[in-house]
């Protein structure tokens, strides 16, 4: 009997030791890849291309990359990764910024609001905008649009116009009529701002500018579902470079 306990506490030792080895080894492991440890982590400030990008503003969203008439990509967001495709990409910064380039005029990196609404429908979309890089002295490209399923063209885009020093300004183009040639009315100078576009029952409202302005649709020739877009949409030559961030729509 004496013989059968001493064996019996003998593994009973033996196993608390090693249940000991592992806890401490399991330990050591995960103190090792805590979320603090900055492995292979980008050098640049910007994620690689291949960086996940997701979150609410991107899974409300179809990311539509290159001339519209070449077009391919107009697929959903389901946490895509960032992506190159015709001279243009998509990415998101250090910040949780989402980065759009285009290079050549036509084409475009955008991001369209997937749910369209009708005219009696009361919207908004707010987005912070910041021109960065060689974006500053191109000489014309859109980073917010209200445009419609049914039509020749957008009713709003709000552009950025910059010169060959990187002074640039911001701008509205509208129409009122479907397919009316486009008015334009200036915003305010710089680079950056905060733009914040009102829909409400076809009267459209544009915040952030030096004053507010407003204009209205006509209820004839806008059939179709109007729909929000934002990014950097080339509409002369030149790279494009913007940088999107606290969208609201």
């Amino acid at each position: 009997m004496i013989k059968n306990v001493k064996i019996k506490n003998e593994n009973s030792n033996f196993f608390r030791s090693s249940l000991f080895f592992l806890i401490s080894a399991f330990l050591l492991l995960a103190f090792s890849c805590s979320k603090d440890d900055p492995i292979d982590e980008p050098e640049s400030s910007e994620l690689s291309v291949n960086a996940k990008v997701s979150g609410k503003t991107v899974d409300k969203a179809k990311l539509q990359m290159g001339k519209p008439a070449k077009d391919k990509s107009n697929k959903p967001s389901e946490k895509f990764k960032g992506i190159t495709h015709d001279d243009a990409s998509f990415s998101r910064d250090s910040k949780n910024v989402l980065v759009f380039k285009a290079k050549g005029k036509s084409n475009r990196s955008e991001l369209r609001y997937k749910n369209g609404f009708s005219q009696d429908a009361k919207k908004t979309f707010e987005a912070k905008v910041q021109v960065v890089g060689e974006g500053k002295k191109h000489g014309g490209f859109t980073v917010m649009q209200l445009h419609n399923d049914i039509g020749s063209g957008p009713a709003l885009k709000i552009e950025y116009h910059g010169d060959s020093k990187g002074n640039g300004y911001f701008k509205a183009d509208y129409r009122t009529k479907n397919g009316a040639k486009n008015k334009t009315h200036r915003l305010k100078d710089g680079t950056s701002g905060t733009f914040k576009i009102t829909f409400n029952k076809r009267t459209v409202t544009i915040k952030g500018g030096d004053k507010d302005f407003s204009f209205t649709v006509e209820k004839n020739g806008w059939d179709g579902k109007f729909y929000w877009k934002t990014g950097a949409y080339n509409q002369k030559s030149g790279q494009s470079h913007s940088k999107i961030s606290n969208i609201s729509w």
